[in-house]
């Protein structure tokens, strides 16, 4: 593999982006649909693809032609600096598109070559692997998947085909299968290794495994993973403290995670209101709530474009608000406060 293939790799991707309206530049590098609907082509490896096709990534891809359709900042100076500011700009926007999605150029590249090599035997069985994870019949594509493994072993672990495994298996239910396949990720793949790390702290948390959940987690925290998956991680940390019952970590936490992601300060601060609760703190807890009930819907508030959502977080209806005067009701109820007829009002027109 020479670095002119990487390099061509890495403008096929920025093409990708850049070019979403141009569907014969969008089938050349992959990426099929359109720009509201992206979907990874078959040229990627599947296990980047399964990767890829996570919903979060799509979201970003779905909104990255905002990063190259903004207008450029006007030059202070001639022409050389308004073009130098505008190379710049976009260099550094596709970087961080690049790390956002968790591709790079050189696995790409060297997996292409292999395929290439590959193509009058193994290209159709994977074509065919690719259709039928598409149609969600993962039992029969992972058969087809071992099939690729015995032929074509190196190709197979270049691939990252184990990742796509790995999360089939977990899509079938089969958790010990799919934990088995994720632990080979993280030992073998260092470009999958935080998501392989997601998943098996997913898995912790199924089996109520709270600790190897936060060893996980913090696990994928150290490998850097992309921003939209750093978010979650910070989000669960927060969430296995509350499960541990460590109530003061999980407000440390919550707190964290509002100060780095303040469009989701509200969710934060919901789940803060709950752990000062339980901490037997309840006028902490009744005045958060309190601010909480008056704050204005999420959609009115400028999230729209990020990659998670408060409903993804919270796993309730996206309406904070609501939430929040659900639980001061529960904790008055409990208290036999009373209320003026004004907040009575005041309440009720939340539930509407």
């Amino acid at each position: 593999m020479t670095a002119s293939t990487a390099r061509a790799c890495l403008i096929k991707l920025s093409l990708c982006v850049y070019s979403q309206s141009n569907a014969k530049a969008s089938s050349r590098v992959g990426i099929r649909g359109s720009p509201s609907s992206h979907r990874v082509s078959s040229p990627l490896p599947i296990g980047i693809r399964q990767c890829y096709n996570d919903t979060p990534i799509r979201r970003i891809l779905n909104t990255a032609s905002a990063i190259f359709s903004s207008r450029p900042v006007r030059a202070l100076g001639g022409m050389s600096n308004r073009r130098e500011r505008m190379s710049r700009g976009r260099v550094k926007s596709l970087i961080g598109l690049i790390a956002a999605v968790g591709l790079f150029a050189w696995p790409i590249a060297g997996v292409a070559g292999t395929l290439q090599r590959a193509r009058p035997k193994l290209l159709p069985k994977r074509e065919h692997v690719v259709r039928l994870a598409e149609r969600e019949e993962f039992a029969q594509a992972e058969r087809l998947l071992r099939e690729i493994e015995r032929e074509a072993p190196a190709l197979f672990a270049r691939g990252h085909y184990e990742y796509a495994r790995a999360r089939w298996r977990q899509r079938m239910g089969d958790l010990e299968g799919a934990a088995r396949a994720f632990r080979r990720v993280l030992k073998r793949d260092a470009l999958l290794r935080p998501y392989a790390a997601w998943h098996l702290a997913e898995i912790a948390r199924q089996n109520g495994a709270w600790d190897e959940e936060r060893a996980l987690l913090r696990q994928a925290l150290e490998d850097q993973p992309a921003f939209w998956l750093e978010e979650r991680i910070r989000w669960r940390l927060a969430e296995n403290a509350w499960q541990r019952e460590a109530f003061e970590e999980a407000v440390e936490r919550y707190q964290e995670f509002a100060a780095r992601s303040p469009e989701f300060a509200p969710a934060a601060q919901l789940r803060i209101a709950r752990a000062r609760v339980r901490q037997g703190r309840m006028e902490e807890a009744r005045a958060l709530l309190i601010a909480l009930s008056n704050e204005r819907p999420v959609s009115e508030r400028s999230n729209a474009t990020r990659p998670i959502r408060s409903e993804d977080l919270l796993g309730l209806p996206n309406e904070v608000a609501l939430q929040a005067v659900r639980q001061l009701d529960a904790l008055d109820r409990a208290r036999q406060v009373e209320l003026t007829p004004e907040e009575h009002r005041r309440r009720a027109r939340l539930y509407r």
